[in-house]
This record gives C-alpha cells, structure tokens and sequence, in this order.
C-alpha cells in the first residue's frame, strides 16, 4: 500500500513539474519570441492617454479594462475583451473571446494591448504586411502620470507593430508572455510632431481660460 502511494506521489510530482516547466517554455516560445521580433510600423506612432478619473460610459482602449494607481512608477491593469475588435462600417466584425487577467505595469515597461491573427484578420486590414504570415499586434509603453489643466492622465507611448511569422491571439497568454518583449523608442522627429496642441485637442483640455 505504501509503495503505491509512493508512486501515485512520484506520478503526481512529476506531472506538476513538467507543467511548471512546460508552461513557461511554450509561453516564450509561442508568444515571446514572436513579438520580441516583430517589426514596428513608424509611420504609426503616437502618444496615447488614458484618463486616470473617467467619465460616465466612457471606456479604456482596446483590451484595458481597468486601470489603477498603485505608486509613483506602478500601475494595475485588468485587461479583458472590453472595446477590441475590427469594425466595418461600423459594425464590429470580430471580438476576442471574454476573459479576464491583471498584471502590474512599471513606467517604462511594454506590453500587447490588441492582437488580431490572420485567422481573425479581414484581407483589408492593414496595408503595410501580409496578413498570410503574420499577426497585428499594438504595443503599448508606460510612460507614467501628467496632469494637464487639473486633469490627470496615463501616458503611453503607442506602437502598430506584426510579427514576422504567425502567432495566435490567446487571450491572456498574449498579455501574461510579452511584458517587455519589444522596446517601443519614438524617434525625436516624430515626437517634434507630437504637439501639446494636438493633445489638448484630443482631451479637450484648457488652461481655464478657454484656450
């Protein structure tokens, strides 16, 4: 009796051990890989925002769900299907499958907020891969907290980017896989041309006065 307990706790031990293992080597391999070498559009940078108190309705892009403070540098983001997806003549054509996960972000840290596999991915979208090989991923890069005219803001850096070969869009292990897989620099020039006018435009922020 005792040598089969033994062995059912050896069994047992070693299958926990290779899912410990296991789950780590598949996720760097199925989806760290493919984003670390995926190609950035720049021609599709910007600096994206997030209100920090939002209005009623309003709603977080793509994936983000849920976003909190948790010190100077920290933020807690619970991601789930929320507003990503493709549109058409403003219908929504596709929409990830719901599910829900968080993960801690530090100022400075990447990480995949929308992902669209060719399975998924309309011939039309996009102009710049080829839909047949690849997957749409956006990149997104804290870049912390601002407060503009008493409105306080998450910063990011955004990035368009597709990976040179095919990767699925399973949700979340997109998301749990890739902090931190693909640096996101936006060129000076191209932050020359991101003006705080541009901004102010978008938030509908003013100094008070109108302006």
């Amino acid at each position: 009796m005792n040598n089969r307990l033994l062995a059912a706790v050896a069994v047992l031990s070693c299958l926990v051990l290779v899912m410990l293992v296991y789950e780590p080597v598949y996720g760097f391999f199925a989806y760290r890989l493919p984003v670390a070498g995926s190609t950035i559009d720049h021609g599709l940078h910007d600096i994206h925002y997030e209100w920090v108190e939002r209005e009623n309705g309003s709603r977080h892009f793509g994936t983000l769900e849920e976003i909190s403070i948790v010190d100077d540098d920290t933020i807690e983001i619970r991601f789930g299907q929320n507003d990503h997806g493709i549109y058409e003549s403003g219908e929504k054509i596709y929409s990830p499958p719901v599910f829900s996960h968080v993960e801690r972000i530090r100022v400075g840290q990447t990480f995949v907020v929308t992902c669209i596999d060719k399975d998924d991915m309309p011939r039309q979208f996009g102009s710049t891969h080829n839909a047949d090989d690849d997957t749409a991923i956006t990149i997104l890069k804290y870049a912390g907290l601002e407060e503009h005219a008493g409105v306080r803001v998450y910063k990011f850096l955004h990035a368009n980017a597709w990976t040179e070969t095919f990767m699925q869009c399973d949700w979340p292990q997109v998301i749990r896989y890739t902090v931190d897989a693909l640096p996101v620099v936006i060129p000076d020039d191209l932050m020359a041309g991101i003006t705080e006018t541009a901004m102010r435009q978008y938030w509908n922020i003013t100094d008070g006065d109108g302006s």
